[in-house]
């Protein structure tokens, strides 16, 4: 069982790094966050609105759409068929 929360976040007030690109989401700029279990294991992570919105196309598109996020670093607001 999964579950969490999804917020859209219009400030932030913490620096934290993106879990699509890798790069830092600066304080003051609005991301995406999300904390809860997903598939049995506790998750912490934040995007990029952008990233958030090209993770969703991706999660999309694959056959599966499981919703996970993949260990590997994409450009960001990009998914891994557009960076080619």
């Amino acid at each position: 069982m999964s579950f969490g929360d999804l917020r859209k976040i219009k400030a932030a007030r913490v620096r934290k790094p993106c879990a699509w690109c890798w790069d830092f989401c600066e304080v003051g700029q609005p991301r995406v966050g999300f904390f809860g279990e997903w598939d049995g294991e506790m998750q912490d992570w934040h995007m990029h609105q952008d990233c958030y919105d090209a993770f969703q196309r991706e999660d999309r598109a694959s056959s599966g759409g499981d919703g996970s996020i993949h260990d590997e670093k994409h450009k960001r607001g990009m998914t891994c068929g557009e960076m080619m």
